[in-house]
């Protein structure tokens, strides 16, 4: 009996570990690379996991810095790694609103995320760089600017499972057999040591704005 229930509560702190992950909402903001200048303007996202499976949606708005307004509203997905990863892709899905003074085609812009998950001062961020598939002005990496954002609460602020008609596609593709993986972190954040000067720049300019 002394074995079951100690094979029992193991169990349930292996399902503890294995529910930390980044579901949640996301702020920060996001840089376009321009001709002349960068263009800044603000990012929202939420954001579920399910094992492997990520779905969610973000705000992309240039005027304001709470999440009142739509600028451009899109659903975005992907598939964690094989592994114990810090990094993942996440592609855009759809369009679901855009701003009145905005048009659908300057919310066709973002194709792919590259996502750098760490912890700083006990905080979790996700920083990264963002990638076109139009014409649009690039960087030297091929990229089209770069991201930050800060996990600022556990629970989404939008439905986000509506926007997915074939979420339960994307959750069988996330979904693992392989009891040996379900005993681990499917994402394992990086540490401070790990970021490059640009990551530091942008997270560091993210909690600059915060203080102020």
């Amino acid at each position: 009996m002394k074995k079951i229930i100690i094979a029992f509560i193991f169990t349930f702190l292996v399902g503890l570990l294995d529910a930390q992950n980044i579901t949640g909402y996301w702020q920060g903001y996001f840089v376009g690379a321009g001709a002349n200048s960068p263009v800044r303007s603000f990012l929202f996202m939420d954001i579920k996991q399910s094992q492997k499976a990520l779905w969610g949606a973000y705000n992309n708005y240039i005027s304001s810095p709470y999440d009142k307004y739509v600028g451009c509203l899109c659903s975005v997905s992907g598939i964690i790694p094989k592994g114990e990863v810090s990094t993942f892709d996440l592609y855009q899905e759809s369009i679901i609103e855009y701003g009145p003074k905005i048009t659908r085609s300057l919310c066709d812009f973002l194709n792919k995320m590259t996502v750098h998950y760490v912890v700083v001062d006990n905080l979790e961020y996700l920083v990264g760089r963002w990638y076109t598939a139009t014409n649009a002005f690039v960087l030297k990496d091929g990229s089209s600017g770069v991201f930050v954002l800060k996990h600022v609460a556990l629970q989404n602020k939008r439905s986000i499972d509506q926007y997915f008609p074939k979420l339960d596609k994307l959750l069988d593709r996330g979904t693992t057999t392989d009891t040996m993986a379900l005993k681990k972190y499917f994402l394992l954040p990086d540490n401070a040591s790990t970021l490059t000067d640009q990551e530091k720049g942008l997270i560091n300019e993210l909690k600059d704005k915060k203080n102020n």
